[in-house]
């Protein structure tokens, strides 16, 4: 697990922070820990994993040495023994700000090369350096020393600044076929997954175009990702309660039916811009997610916020007896034919249903 800790000016004593979620060998991740003042957090990816309240001053005028895959004491390098611990792998876009940076902040630039200046960036060791036994300081005046000196780590391809597709392991299920009998799976009326309030996510690599199906008068037109129901009727419990998709722009879309008026409330993405979300079918891992909390849509495609959109305060057909399903879209009787429209052509993995707008931060 992800952990962190300092000791602070007043008593000397430890405010460590642990994780939940397991590190696996030969897997890329972005790790950070932030702490503002108030709260000591660690992020996993783009998932706060852990967080601790404290107000203490960390030991800012501290002279111990600072370091990369190890841990110094005040008298520096080896051989003196003042060197305890050390990583074994890759590392790569190491930077310390100060600045306790929020999640939103965290998830902003996880995927990107940082270039300074950059409000609160005091080092940036990109690792890009490809030889020697330095690592250049491009936001400060730190450059590091590869040691031990006779045999330093050596200089390898850096990471893929992105997120690392469902490990080996992780197998996923491959969603194929046609509009009259596509792959899919279905979860019958599901009641316990009707939600007023809800997350809906999953893990996508689209290989085929599909087929769409529409929400109803007002909804969208779009390809099922995670859906409960379709266009059936209006003003009933066989109103669609959720729906996740790609519409024929290759834009991530949702929608739901709301229970005063049966109407549609609808959510795209943009297809050009930094807030795109496109899904192209060109073989590529995608983390789609959309949340909605009573009163505003929000869509995220790899850790990003993309869309944001306030409704009002309608709650979506939480008594639905529609069909809830993975890869396309069922009425209230469920099964094929008329009864199932729209396809996802691909591959889908760890999709989640959550009961609550999960936050950006943990989306």
């Amino acid at each position: 697990m992800l952990a962190a800790d300092f000791e602070d000016t007043a008593t000397g004593g430890n405010h460590p922070v642990i994780g939940v979620t397991p590190i696996y060998d030969n897997t890329w991740y972005h790790a950070a820990a932030a702490y503002d003042g108030v709260n000591f957090k660690i992020y996993l990816n783009d998932v706060q994993d852990g967080s601790v309240a404290t107000t203490a001053t960390p030991r800012s005028d501290s002279i111990q040495h600072a370091a990369i895959g190890t841990a110094l004491g005040s008298g520096g390098l080896i051989p003196s023994g003042q060197t305890q611990g050390f990583f074994q792998g890759q590392m790569d876009e190491v930077r310390i700000w100060n600045v306790g940076r929020t999640g939103a902040d965290i998830i902003s630039t996880m995927g990107i090369a940082v270039a300074p200046p950059a409000a609160g960036l005091i080092g940036r060791w990109a690792l890009d350096d490809g030889s020697g036994v330095s690592a250049t300081d491009s936001a400060g005046a730190n450059p590091g020393t590869l040691q031990p000196a006779a045999a330093p780590p050596s200089w390898v391809t850096g990471s893929p600044f992105a997120f690392t597709a469902p490990a080996a392991g992780n197998y996923g299920m491959k969603l194929t076929g046609t509009l009259a009998a596509g792959d899919y799976v279905t979860f019958g009326k599901a009641l316990n997954l009707g939600a007023s309030k809800f997350t809906l996510e999953a893990w996508i690599k689209r290989q085929a175009t599909g087929a769409t199906t529409t929400t109803g008068t007002g909804g969208v037109t779009a390809i099922p990702i995670i859906s409960k129901g379709m266009a059936e009727a209006d003003g009933s419990n066989v109103d669609m309660n959720y729906f996740l998709g790609i519409n024929a722009t290759n834009a991530l879309t949702a929608d739901f039916e709301d229970t005063a008026t049966g109407l549609n409330h609808p959510v795209t993405a943009a297809t050009t811009g930094p807030t795109a979300a496109v899904i192209a079918n060109d073989n590529t891992w995608h983390h789609v997610a959309a949340t909605y909390d009573g009163g505003t849509w929000r869509l995220y495609m790899d850790g990003a916020l993309k869309t944001t959109l306030a409704v009002g305060a309608f709650t979506p057909r939480f008594d639905s007896i529609q069909h809830a399903a993975i890869g396309t879209a069922l009425n209230s009787t469920g099964g094929v034919g008329a009864n199932q429209q729209g396809f996802f052509g691909g591959v889908v993995d760890e999709v989640r249903i959550w009961n609550y707008a999960r936050s950006d931060a943990q989306t």
